[in-house]
């Protein structure tokens, strides 16, 4: 039985608390965290936890084998450093932190003390996401590709566009489309970007365009805002274009349908289409959380490990230093 701490008891926090109840032969949570003492007493009762607490040092003094980090991406270092130097296992949401040197204190530390250490890119458990990289690494519309992304909306939670806790949505959001890109293409080159801010009330640049080329040749563009007032959104668009054709993802569709469809079009087959799961990225938050415990039953390395994390938020940065300086931005230069 695998015992387990929560550090930060928000949105997230409760989703993988749901995921965690799926595995309840195999995991006991016995104490979570937050500095909200209303949140920590919520989420106590909401998973039969033992203890909640408000001190995180209190709580890495109890017998649990690993902690879930679900506090805000600043804070993340000091959380992980701290779980590993008291022996436990890991498991920190993404993105893995908002510097590249406390990505790599974060490393070295987990493996000094030989823990597991993942990183919460649930998109390489998504079978909608998975399906999409077969169909790319197939060849059914050639290389190299343009993996390209299009949304706008209202902020989810205002600390993801503060420029120092969370850093906006080409740190915060587009990571998961970092990490899978390299996932899928291979190893980055340069990033370009043109971003502004168009909310007065936060301090991180909310919107624009990025695009991230590869040594593939492949690029990844991403045209994303969290800046919109409440309530508002744009069009979304995501898709991926190649010389011998196009993949477009599942969009719209009967809610109720149990599959969607991703369409490909190319020169021989003009309208093919391949399922998925509609509920393909709920089913991959399990899959991820049960993957983390097998990792710690197993002393395991995760398929989405420190070193993931890292280079994902090296392609964040980078893309942010473009728009700051109206400059390219060779990646890990």
């Amino acid at each position: 039985m695998v015992k387990i701490g929560i550090i930060g008891c928000g949105g997230i926090a409760n989703l993988h608390m749901d995921m965690l109840a799926k595995l309840k032969d195999r995991v006991q949570i016995i104490a979570v965290c937050d500095l909200d003492e209303k949140k920590a007493i919520a989420a106590k009762e909401k998973t039969c936890a033992k203890k909640h607490f408000t001190d995180m040092q209190e709580m890495l003094k109890l017998d649990i084998n690993a902690i879930l980090c679900c506090v805000p991406t600043l804070y993340h270092a000091k959380v992980v450093i701290d779980a590993a130097k008291s022996g436990k296992h890991i498991f920190c949401e993404k993105p893995i932190a908002m510097t590249l040197a406390d990505a790599d204190n974060m490393i070295e530390v987990c493996k000094k003390a030989g823990v597991v250490f993942q990183v919460g890119f649930v998109r390489r458990f998504d079978e909608e996401w998975l399906k999409f990289r077969e169909l790319v690494q197939s060849g059914v519309i050639g290389r190299p590709v343009i993996w390209r992304s299009a949304a706008g909306s209202h902020v989810p939670i205002k600390w993801f566009i503060d420029e120092k806790i969370g850093g906006g949505p080409f740190i915060d959001g587009c990571v998961h489309n970092f990490d899978f890109a390299l996932f899928t293409f291979g190893e980055e080159q340069l990033a370009i970007a043109s971003l502004k801010k168009f909310r007065s009330d936060t301090t991180a640049l909310d919107t624009g365009t990025a695009v991230v080329k590869f040594k593939s040749g492949d690029e990844l563009m991403l045209s994303w805002s969290w800046g919109l007032p409440a309530q508002c959104h744009g069009s979304t668009l995501h898709d991926a274009l190649g010389p011998a054709g196009a993949i477009i993802f599942p969009s719209g569709g009967n809610p109720e349908d149990k599959f969607m469809e991703f369409k490909i079009f190319n020169e021989k087959e003009k309208d093919k289409a391949e399922k998925v799961a509609r509920d393909s990225i709920f089913k991959a938050f399990y899959k991820q959380m049960e993957h983390f415990i097998d990792c710690v039953e197993n002393k395991k390395e995760p398929i989405v490990t420190g070193e993931d994390g890292k280079k994902a938020i090296a392609i964040a940065l980078a893309v942010i230093q473009s728009a700051k300086t109206g400059k390219p931005v060779v990646i890990g230069k």
